[in-house]
């Protein structure tokens, strides 16, 4: 089956295809002239450093993971570094032989990567000394999560599994069926009280129990429609958020839903496409649509509070969340900065010549911006009117 023409879907690739990869952050509508910003908030950059020298050949999101004073980074082309949060000062740096496919999961004094043949590696996040390696048995597209004395992981097939931190084995694998055609990416898993949730790309949310991988509840969030295969394109590859004992969700060209995260009764849904993950604070759920338009919805109901549409097209990133602001990203290293209550624009800097690819939030002032360049950037906001 032939879909040359229709392999650019809003940021990510579509797999079951023969066709050649299509730029991770590339989207399919036109892109918005941007307009002049009334610099309400300096955005100040810290420091700026280089992992490696690009992501053009490369068709996956590599993350800045951040523990206590010290962050992690990746490359595709095998690098992983650990570096001061403070002044991006680097305390180590190791060149694996394969490529990277997905990290940093960072916990338990481990950093985890896989590599493009699917084996996991857990390296020490002292040193860079290598722990443990085990096989995941499929390529895995999304950043380890680490958690509970396990690393959890997610295969493009739809599999999840967990291994244990302390020496690499497998405490459970858990399969699950997947459509044919699906976006080249999965969600990645949240864990929650002894609970790993997670979307699949048939529109379905698990809660699995983390120590024995059963399944506790399982929720359908949208169900395929449309008269072919693209048009029935229905997973779930945004990461879930939780808001008190609320869990909201959102699928590919379906719903946001708030579901009771112990049971998996629906609160609310509302219609809305979402790729990218969520973003949430006391003031509401923020998602990035399938259009790069910002939305934000209400806790209670899922109500819309705002839209901002003036970064349509864009390719942004997934909002990175402070108080009182958000953040994203665009295809052309811009960040921009919104007001969280009415989404109107707080400021914004060029960071690089080429996309963002991920926000990092950190301290309630702190952002490290990761670049298709290779490039992460450490960025402190602050109000023009404080300062």
């Amino acid at each position: 089956m032939q879909w040359r023409g229709l392999m650019v879907v809003f940021g990510l690739l579509l797999v079951g295809c023969s066709t050649p990869p299509v730029h991770f952050m590339r989207e399919g509508v036109e892109a918005t002239r941007l307009g002049r910003v009334d610099q309400q908030w300096v955005l100040e950059r810290l420091w700026r450093e280089d992992v490696g020298s690009g992501y053009r050949q490369a068709d996956s999101i590599l993350h800045v993971s951040v523990d206590g004073e010290y962050i992690y980074v990746a490359h595709p082309s095998g690098v992983v570094a650990a570096w001061v949060g403070e002044t991006g000062k680097e305390l180590w740096r190791r060149q694996l032989s394969g490529r990277i496919m997905a990290g940093t999961g960072v916990g338990s004094q481990h950093v985890v990567v896989v590599d493009n043949e699917g084996v996991v590696r857990a390296m020490r996040t002292a040193d860079g000394v290598d722990q443990w390696r085990q096989p995941a048995g499929a390529q895995v597209l999304t950043r380890p999560v680490v958690s509970g004395g396990v690393v959890l992981l997610r295969t493009g097939g739809g599999q999840m599994l967990a291994i244990e931190v302390a020496d690499g084995s497998v405490r459970w694998r858990s399969p699950h069926r997947v459509p044919e055609l699906t976006l080249r990416g999965v969600s990645e898993p949240l864990v929650h009280r002894g609970r790993a949730l997670a979307g699949l790309a048939n529109g379905r949310l698990l809660s699995i129990d983390l120590g024995t991988g059963q399944t506790v509840w399982s929720v359908v969030v949208d169900r395929a429609r449309g008269s072919n295969e693209i048009a029935r394109l229905i997973d779930l590859d945004s990461r879930p958020v939780i808001v008190g004992d609320v869990l909201f969700v959102g699928a590919y060209q379906g719903r946001m839903m708030a579901l009771d995260v112990a049971t998996g009764k629906s609160r609310w849904s509302r219609k809305v496409s979402v790729l990218r993950d969520l973003g949430a604070d006391d003031r509401g759920i923020y998602a990035v649509t399938s259009k790069s338009e910002v939305v934000a919805l209400g806790l209670n109901d899922g109500a819309e509070l705002w839209r901002q549409s003036a970064l349509r097209g864009r390719g942004l990133t997934a909002p990175g969340v402070l108080p009182g602001v958000i953040a994203v990203g665009d295809y052309k290293g811009y960040l921009h900065l919104l007001d969280s209550e009415d989404g109107q624009f707080l400021g914004r800097i060029r960071l690089d010549t080429q996309a963002i690819i991920s926000i990092t939030p950190a301290k309630p002032d702190r952002l490290y911006v990761s670049s298709e360049s290779g490039r992460v950037t450490a960025v402190r906001l602050a109000s023009a009117e404080k300062g």
